[in-house]
């Protein structure tokens, strides 16, 4: 879907942004997001809203918020730096688009 937002241009706005899966396929993301996330000090979910705005200036995550609290840590992954590298780390995960 991101190829073809950034072919045509157009932002994509991805559903449920800081989800991370469940059971084993959760297990998985977590032996590799729960690093990234302890080094630089955010949650999951932060981590998940950051990689977001690193992959891609046509992306667009808007989390759903529930509470002020809730609300200023979706804000704070706008700050969060991470490393190229770590960003490829982190769109393995994700099956290809093909």
């Amino acid at each position: 879907m991101l190829k073809v937002a950034d072919d045509a241009g157009i932002i994509f706005s991805p559903w449920h942004p800081a989800a991370v899966p469940s059971g084993e396929e959760g297990k998985r993301f977590r032996d590799v997001l729960d690093p990234i996330a302890e080094k630089h000090r955010v949650t999951i979910q932060q981590l998940a809203l950051a990689w977001q705005l690193h992959r891609s200036p046509r992306m667009l995550p808007i989390p759903g918020t529930t509470s002020i609290d809730h609300l200023k840590e979706n804000l704070a992954a706008a700050s969060i730096r991470l490393a190229p590298e770590e960003v490829d780390t982190i769109t393995q995960l994700i099956p290809d688009e093909d």
